[in-house]
């Protein structure tokens, strides 16, 4: 009797309670995820801000390999050459410099034959990306280069590390064929606090004649240009010693995240991201204080800007001279950002944490 009154005693879950739990569940839901998004987004920051740190030893090696920091190379026509090593005379970018010192030497040394120079009808010029002709095994290898991502130029918040489609207004090299994908690069160096000037550098036979080829950026030859042009430390065929940075390598950007339209990151489409990382100087590797840095948004001029910035939330990644890491805020003023993108300016400032 007494089972049988136990059994009778039982009730199911009222619909009300039911209701109850579910909305106790979706709060709990609601208060967490938050949090796991903010965990993950600080994860994907801190290892932004390790790529950064890896990057800025690169440049450190490169220092110790060759006494200057690495140079920003020709122009946006150009790409990386093994044969013609490293500073001025390196037509690809800063990045292309440092790959041999970030364990990327495998994609660095894509083309090495000994060519040194440019010999009509034997080495191709490829300018707008086209060229009547063959291309010799040199500038073969050296195209399929240009696809190889390598992992540490990519904030994992932005994109993942891939080759994207070459289109739109793209700046193809003019020593190498067109590709039809780019690797890309999501750190830009620091030209100092003016804009740097833009080119698409000289025709081929600067291969035979570098410093004495005409610079399109001023109709003379290079000579007279190297390192007098801009008060950062990577710019147009730079070649910057430590001991040039007067204010202190601590107190100077070396290095940053860039920004960038969401809907652009895996377009190429952006004018500040329509080439290879390994190109010369262009808004894709190089930018400037001179602007205040911006959170990647629609808002950005897409047509290419020069601005650091990047996905993150409220500071992005730089990296010092010296090497150090810092969080920059994006409320940071003008007149600091400015600053500290000058190696001799004779500022003193406090930036970063």
């Amino acid at each position: 009797m007494s089972v049988s009154r136990a059994r009778r005693g039982r009730r199911g879950v009222t619909l009300i309670e039911l209701l109850v739990v579910i909305a106790i569940i979706t709060v709990l839901v609601g208060l967490l995820l938050p949090a796991i998004q903010r965990s993950r987004e600080a994860a994907r920051r801190s290892h932004c801000m390790g790529n950064i740190k890896i990057l800025a030893q690169g440049c450190l090696q490169h220092v110790q390999a060759h006494g200057i920091f690495p140079s920003g190379g020709w122009g946006y026509g150009w790409t990386g050459d093994p044969d013609r090593g490293f500073g001025p005379q390196q037509p690809g970018g800063w990045a292309y410099s440092i790959l041999p010192y970030v364990e990327y030497k495998h994609i660095w040394a894509m083309g090495a034959d000994g060519t040194t120079g440019y010999q009509a009808g034997a080495y191709k010029a490829w300018a707008s990306g086209a060229s009547s002709g063959t291309p010799t095994a040199k500038q073969t290898q050296q195209s399929e280069r240009l696809k190889m991502p390598a992992h540490v130029f990519y904030c994992a918040t932005r994109r993942q590390p891939q080759a994207i489609l070459a289109s739109g207004s793209v700046h193809y090299p003019i020593n190498v064929p067109m590709p039809n994908r780019f690797a890309k690069t999501d750190y830009a160096a620091s030209s100092g606090d003016q804009n740097t000037s833009y080119a698409y550098g000289p025709d081929v036979t600067c291969l035979n004649t570098f410093p004495n080829c005409v610079n399109p950026n001023t109709s003379s030859t290079y000579t007279s240009w190297i390192n007098n042009h801009n008060r950062g430390v990577i710019f147009n065929t730079s070649q910057i010693a430590p001991a040039s940075v007067r204010d202190g390598l601590s107190n100077t950007v070396l290095m940053a995240e860039k920004s960038l339209a969401p809907s652009k990151y895996e377009t190429g489409t952006d004018g500040a991201d329509n080439g290879d990382f390994t190109q010369g100087l262009d808004w894709d590797s190089v930018r400037t204080t001179s602007l205040l840095p911006q959170r990647d948004s629609e808002t950005i001029y897409t047509g290419g800007n020069n601005l650091f910035g990047g996905p993150h939330i409220q500071t992005f990644p730089a990296a010092a001279c010296d090497g150090s890491i810092r969080l920059i805020s994006f409320e940071i003023d003008l007149t600091t950002w400015s600053a500290i993108g000058t190696r001799n300016g004779a500022e003193v400032v406090t930036w970063g944490d």
